[in-house]
């Protein structure tokens, strides 16, 4: 029955991550004044509380997406976690956090007034290309590492059929001998690139601008504990981002 359990959450969360993503695209795109004409203040909440209280919400629900994704992710938890979770599992439960945290996001999000920005013309079309190209950069970066493995897909499976997981590539070429985290520039894109940039929509990429930097930090922590002198190497020759210099995320030697 247990088995039976997690076979069943694990293809419900599958099912959930394919319709996370046009809801996230609606979420970021809203605001942008529309330029593909899809309607895009349809999908929009009307602000329902004070000004005070919205920017709070708002906050609560910034940070309860990215303090979960990076803490999940943290070794000692993960342990922690697949004493009661099938380590084959733990993509998935992953996942399932993930769905919930931006659905949440989305459902209660809180418009607020004002307007940073708005394009028009050609400059518009430029940021919209922007915007619809880091989705692009998202979805490749992830094809190089396996899609599979970033929504639990490929060790749910093995799970399912009973066989080994097989283990995780270090990809090191591609996009990849360019830049340490070419998944995260995608995201910066999501959220920075957009036509017509709103208050509330700033405040977003604020926030999770800052949960980028942090994550990616983390990540290179992350990635030396499991691959050791291999990634160590790779921190040296190839930078966390393009144009960065120095500190964590340039290339560095790491004791």
């Amino acid at each position: 029955m247990k088995r039976l359990f997690w076979i069943v959450f694990g293809g419900i969360t599958q099912l959930l991550f394919a319709c996370l993503v046009p809801l996230v695209f609606l979420w970021l795109y809203q605001g942008s004044g529309d330029p593909m004409g899809i309607g895009a203040a349809a999908i929009g909440n009307e602000r329902t509380l004070s000004l005070p209280w919205a920017i709070a919400l708002d906050l609560a629900l910034l940070f309860q997406f990215g303090i979960p994704h990076s803490v999940l992710m943290l070794p000692r938890v993960r342990d922690r976690i697949e004493r009661v979770v099938p380590s084959e599992l733990y993509g998935s439960l992953y996942a399932f956090v993930a769905i919930g945290s931006l659905t949440l996001g989305w459902w209660l999000w809180q418009p607020l007034p004002g307007v940073v920005y708005e394009t028009s013309g050609f400059m518009m079309w430029l940021m919209l290309g922007a915007y619809l190209g880091s989705w692009v950069l998202l979805f490749y970066s992830i094809s190089l590492t396996g899609l599979g493995w970033q929504s639990g897909l490929t060790p749910w499976l093995c799970y399912v059929r009973r066989v080994p997981t097989p283990r995780r590539k270090f990809v090191t070429d591609n996009l990849y001998g360019f830049l340490r985290h070419p998944i995260y520039l995608g995201f910066l894109g999501l959220i920075w690139m957009t036509p017509r940039m709103t208050s509330d929509h700033l405040l977003r990429a604020c926030v999770w601008g800052v949960y980028v930097y942090i994550g990616s930090v983390l990540k290179d922590r992350r990635l030396l504990f499991y691959i050791g002198d291999r990634y160590r190497a790779y921190m040296t020759t190839v930078r966390g981002y393009p144009l960065v210099p120095w500190g964590p995320l340039g290339r560095t030697r790491v004791s």
